[in-house]
């Protein structure tokens, strides 16, 4: 059991380092926070949320 937690705890750390690659520093704190309330169940504030990076 502790074996998969562990192998949990680095996939859910490679996912995070993943999609920080691609988001500008600005928004980091943000997303991990996001990502942190996501885990944990809380729903997200829609008007909150933060603008779409790419607008038309």
């Amino acid at each position: 059991m502790e074996v998969i937690k562990v192998h949990e705890a680095a996939r859910e750390q490679a996912i995070t380092i993943a999609i920080l690659e691609f988001i500008s520093m600005e928004q980091h704190d943000a997303v991990t926070q996001r990502m942190e309330d996501a885990a944990h169940g809380v729903l997200p504030n829609r008007s909150a949320q933060a603008k779409p990076m790419h607008s038309k």
